[in-house]
C-alpha cells in the first residue's frame, strides 16, 4: 500500500512538473514572439522614420598635398602627388542638451516606441593649430559636425563664430560607410573663417534633433563636459 502511495506521489510529481514546464515554455515562447514583433516594429521605425542618434562634436579638417613615390603598372618608381587631410579638434567643449521623451509618437496596438526630441547646445574654443610644415589649402578647410540619421534634424545645426551664424550644410556625397552624413561649413563658401581656422575661434553650436530609443555622444575635443536633463521619469 505505501508503495503504491510512493508512487501515485512521484508520478504527481512529475506530472506537476511537465506542467510547469509546459506552462514555462509557453510563456518564453509567447515573449520571444512579442519581442520578435516589438523588434520589427523598431527596424520599421528606422527605416522609414527616424532611428537612435549619434554625433560627433565639432572638428576642422583642411588638405594638403603631398610629393610621394608611386609605381606604375610595370612596377617604375615615379614621384606623384597625392592628398590628404589634417584633422583639428578643439580645445574644450560643453554641451548641454534638454530632452522631450515621448511613448506616444509612434506605437501599433500595444506596441510602443521611446522616441525624444533634443535641444542640443554646445560652446567651445578651437586653439591655434601647432602644424607641421605642409602645402595646406585653407581655401578648402572644413568644419565638421557629423551627424547618423540626418531626417532627424528639425532645423539645420548652426555655428556661432566671431558673433556670426554660419548653417551647416549637407555633404554632397551623402552618408558613407561609416553611417554618419558629414555636414561642413567650408572656407570655400566663407573665406573670411579662414583667418579664425588659422588664429583659434570660440564657438556656439545650437540644433535640434529627434531620435530613436538611444541618443549617443562622440566627444573629439580635449576636454568636454556633458550635461543633459529631460522628462524620461516620466515615460510610462
Amino acid at each position: 500500500m505505501r508503495s503504491n502511495f510512493l508512487t501515485f506521489k512521484i508520478i504527481a510529481i512529475a506530472i506537476l512538473i511537465a506542467l510547469f514546464w509546459i506552462g514555462l515554455l509557453f510563456i518564453s515562447t509567447l515573449v520571444s514572439e512579442r519581442q520578435g514583433y516589438q523588434q520589427a516594429f523598431l527596424r520599421e521605425i528606422s527605416q522609414n522614420n527616424i532611428s537612435p542618434q549619434t554625433v560627433i562634436s565639432p572638428y576642422i579638417r583642411v588638405p594638403y598635398t603631398e610629393i610621394k613615390t608611386c609605381l606604375d603598372d610595370k612596377k617604375v618608381a615615379y614621384s606623384c602627388t597625392e592628398e590628404q587631410w589634417i584633422y583639428i579638434s578643439a580645445d574644450s567643449t560643453q554641451w548641454t542638451a534638454d530632452f522631450k521623451v515621448s511613448d506616444d509618437a509612434y506605437k501599433r496596438t500595444i506596441y510602443r516606441a521611446i522616441s525624444y526630441t533634443a535641444n542640443l547646445t554646445a560652446k567651445g574654443i578651437f586653439q591655434k593649430p601647432t602644424l607641421e610644415n605642409k602645402d595646406y589649402q585653407w581655401n578648402r578647410a572644413e568644419i565638421m559636425f557629423p551627424v547618423h540619421d540626418p531626417r532627424g534634424l528639425d532645423t539645420q545645426p548652426t555655428l556661432k563664430i566671431l558673433n556670426k551664424n554660419y548653417t551647416f550644410e549637407m555633404s554632397p556625397k551623402g552618408s558613407d560607410a561609416s553611417g554618419f552624413d558629414f555636414m561642413r561649413i567650408s572656407t570655400k563658401n566663407y573665406p573670411e573663417l579662414i583667418n579664425a581656422i588659422q588664429n583659434g575661434f570660440s564657438f556656439d553650436l545650437a540644433t535640434n534633433i529627434t531620435g530613436l530609443g538611444k541618443f549617443s555622444l562622440v566627444p573629439t575635443s580635449r576636454s568636454v563636459s556633458y550635461q543633459a536633463k529631460g522628462n524620461w521619469a516620466d515615460i510610462k
